[in-house]
């Protein structure tokens, strides 16, 4: 913003100078010398001046000084020839101007200096008698009137206040040509270069280098970078993938901040992209004059904030990744937007092909994340914006408020059994009701959280029945939302699944038919510490005789996801073996497009699932000629067989194995990391064998569900990938993966 004041300042002063005048050149010429005096760029200049003052004397002013730019032409050394309509034009005063605008724009040594004209016969005597020369005339002389001010002392004047506003250290930019053995100079003449960078403003010192690459070479730029303190390099090589990480290794040792660094491309991706020879060498060099001269726009980043590490969910992919990281000596922020940690997982049942619970399995591991002291588990949050690149991301999280003390709350639950308020519960699937203050299903930490959609307090009604039964002060409604701004270096993207929504296809009857289940209602109604305890019953009170299990519903269908979820035919046939452990007189049909049991332990299962007694597979052309409707209390199946013929089968129960979609808001976090989705909602990588967890930023990376449908073992192995990548320099140059694939500097180095 000062810098924008100090623009503008020098805008209006030019303003008053050139009422009424029509001179471009002179306008030009001081708009040049002040961006050299005052480090702002001449073209910023004049288009300020354009937009202030719709003059097309500026226009003209503009052109004269973006060409002669461009073509590195001395200003000094270009005519201006006068154009049709090319007219002055009577300017608003300048303060009168400003006085309408934005406060902070103003000035005020502007509005209490006193300018007077010096004219100067001769420079030189000028000089001598401690007179201003008038840069803007052709002879060195002022050819102002009384009532125009000095040129001069207009640049006298702008130097003076942008020293004392802003008073930035000057920009020593150091340029070296690497010959690189000189393979190029058929095509590209090294020793012809010098000159086109030679006069850039900042610029000072241009040096040829035999071997860049060589020893000898690294330790003359290092020496070069200290006794000449420069604040950014240009480099040009014929090859600049292969010194690129030369150039990292260089800009640390230096202490030169990798933005300040310019690897420019005199033949790759640059001349050799003309077809005509004989201009590679005019071409390398306006690729190298342009580098040189628009570093001044660039910002060097805070130092890099390798050590911090985002882990955006924390399912068992986040949770494994942030193990993983910390293990390796990382801080790690694990974000989930849950009230507890574990995922989709820990809702389940069983989670492996072993029939083990997945609450054992994970709450030792729950436990050892939530009590690590370099993993800051932030719970009912989100991410709200992504900025900054590899090594320097700025996160900035919303962490909603509980309205509970997690450090006072011991999960009694004696405040869920006085509040007022009955809704349903999502952590069971919408199965039963919870309150409005309440404790999480599954997951970890086991303390109360207060929705605000439905508390009472919250909704403009009285109620403090939980903070008044409360024993140990845990309740706090005073608690507010927060942004929390986080400074990593690398993020790891595991936002999990979403399932298939039933209500697209009504054929399937969920919510219309009573005794229709999804995978994951199912998966709670057989967990002990579900809603009915783990006792499976019909409305009559007695357990089921018959249950089907529909597979690949909303999957391998081209209405709805063409693919196969691959975990879905694992987790029914536990759902069987569960089954037929608590009912051993029940029977159970699979109804399947096809059977898909990837891995050792999962052949095994179904092996020991279709030799068992009351079990029948039967397959289905496909899953979209599923029919369910309701009958005698139960439920009607037909479906089309494999002959094409329709069947039917009457069971008690039908459970359906939803198709494994991307998780819900995963593309809107995806466009804040840059990245895209797929039309099913998962977050797109760079090459799903090759690299699964690479995504095309580079510092993010994704693992498990958030990419595509993966079993747990999976998930386990891709969160610690991740985390492997980052903490090795695998994370830090992606150069291995692809030729195509490149890092930021890289990316800059071919836009030259």
């Amino acid at each position: 913003m000062k810098e924008k004041r100090v623009a503008l300042s020098l805008i209006a002063y030019l303003l008053q100078l050139f009422k009424g005048r029509d001179d471009v050149r002179k306008l030009a010429r001081i708009s040049v010398r002040l961006g050299k005096e005052t480090g702002l760029d001449a073209d910023v200049l004049c288009r300020e001046f354009v937009r202030l003052s719709d003059s097309t004397i500026c226009a003209g002013a503009e052109f004269v000084v973006s060409a002669a730019a461009g073509k590195g032409i001395r200003l000094d050394t270009v005519e201006i020839v006068d154009r049709p309509g090319m007219k002055s034009q009577s300017y608003p005063s300048a303060m009168e101007m400003f006085a309408e605008g934005p406060a902070d724009q103003m000035v005020p040594v502007l509005a209490t200096a006193e300018l007077s004209s010096v004219p100067v016969e001769d420079s030189s005597a000028a000089d001598a008698a401690g007179g201003v020369r008038d840069y803007s005339s052709d002879d060195g002389a002022a050819r102002g009137t009384g009532s125009e001010i000095d040129a001069g002392a207009s640049e006298r004047l702008m130097t003076e206040i942008f020293a004392q506003q802003v008073a930035a250290p000057a920009e020593r930019v150091g340029v070296y040509i690497c010959e690189c053995g000189t393979p190029g100079n058929d095509v590209v003449r090294v020793d012809e270069l010098r000159q086109y960078v030679v006069n850039v403003p900042g610029v000072v010192n241009v040096q040829t280098l035999a071997m860049l690459c060589s020893e000898t070479g690294a330790e003359f730029l290092r020496r070069d970078v200290r006794e000449r303190k420069l604040t950014r390099m240009v480099i040009g090589v014929f090859l600049p993938r292969r010194h690129e990480a030369d150039v990292r290794l260089l800009a640390r040792e230096t202490g030169i901040a990798i933005q300040m660094v310019n690897l420019n491309g005199l033949r790759q991706d640059n001349s050799w992209t003309l077809r005509d020879y004989t201009k590679y060498t005019a071409r390398a060099g306006e690729c190298l004059r342009t580098a040189a001269q628009n570093g001044a726009a660039v910002e060097a980043l805070p130092s890099r904030s390798d050590e911090n590490v985002l882990v955006i969910g924390a399912g068992v992919a986040g949770i494994s990744a942030a193990l993983a990281l910390q293990e390796r000596g990382r801080s790690v922020f694990l974000v989930e937007r849950q009230p507890v940690i574990g995922g989709t997982v820990g809702r389940l049942n069983v989670v492996d092909a072993s029939g083990q619970r997945a609450a054992e399995l994970l709450r030792p591991t729950l436990a050892r994340v939530l009590r690590h002291e370099r993993i800051e588990v932030l719970t009912n949050s989100e991410v709200v914006s992504v900025s900054g690149r590899q090594g320097n991301f700025m996160v900035k999280v919303k962490v909603r408020a509980r309205f509970v003390d997690p450090k006072a709350c011991i999960g009694c639950g004696i405040c869920s059994g006085v509040c007022p308020v009955s809704v349903r519960n999502e952590g069971n699937e919408q199965l039963d009701n919870r309150r409005a203050i309440y404790i999480p299903s599954a997951g970890a930490p086991q303390t109360a959280v207060i929705d605000r959609e439905t508390c009472r307090r919250f909704n403009g009604k009285e109620c403090v029945a939980c903070r008044e039964n409360c024993a140990y002060d845990a309740i706090d409604y005073a608690q507010q939302d927060e942004i929390r701004e986080l400074r990593v270096g690398a993020i790891v993207i595991a936002t999990g699944l979403g399932t298939f929504d039933f209500w697209r296809a009504a054929q399937f009857g969920f919510g219309r038919v009573k005794q229709v289940y999804s995978g994951m209602q199912f998966a709670r109604l057989l967990d002990r510490e579900g809603p009915t305890a783990g006792m499976l019953t019909l409305a009559n009170g007695q357990p089921p005789a018959h249950v089907v299990m529909v597979h690949c519903a909303g999957s391998r269908s081209e209405r709805f996801n063409n693919y196969c979820s691959g975990v879905c035919c694992t987790y029914m046939l536990q759902f069987t073996k569960v089954l037929k452990q608590k009912f051993p007189d029940a029977a159970v049909t699979h109804l399947v497009y096809d059977f898909c049991v990837p891995g050792r332990d999962a052949q095994a299962l179904f092996s020991e699932i279709s030799q068992c007694g009351g079990v029948d597979i039967r397959r289905m052309r496909d899953a979209d000629s599923v029919q369910i409707e309701e009958h005698a209390g139960g439920v009607k199946v037909t479906y089309r067989g494999t002959l094409g013929g329709t069947q039917a089968l009457n069971a008690d129960i039908a459970v359906l194995a939803p198709a494994l979609e991307g998780a819900p808001g995963a593309e809107s976090l995806a466009q804040l990391c840059g990245l895209t989705v797929d039309k099913y909602g998962f977050t797109a990588t760079v090459h799903s064998a090759l690299a699964p967890v690479m995504t095309p930023v580079a510092g993010i990376y994704a693992a498990g569900c958030c990419r595509g449908p993966v079993d747990i073992a999976t998930a386990v192995s891709q969160g610690q990938a991740a985390a492997g990548l980052i903490a090795s320099s695998a994370g830090k140059n992606r150069e291995a993966v692809f030729a195509g694939e490149s890092s930021p500097l890289a990316v800059e180095t071919m836009c030259c």
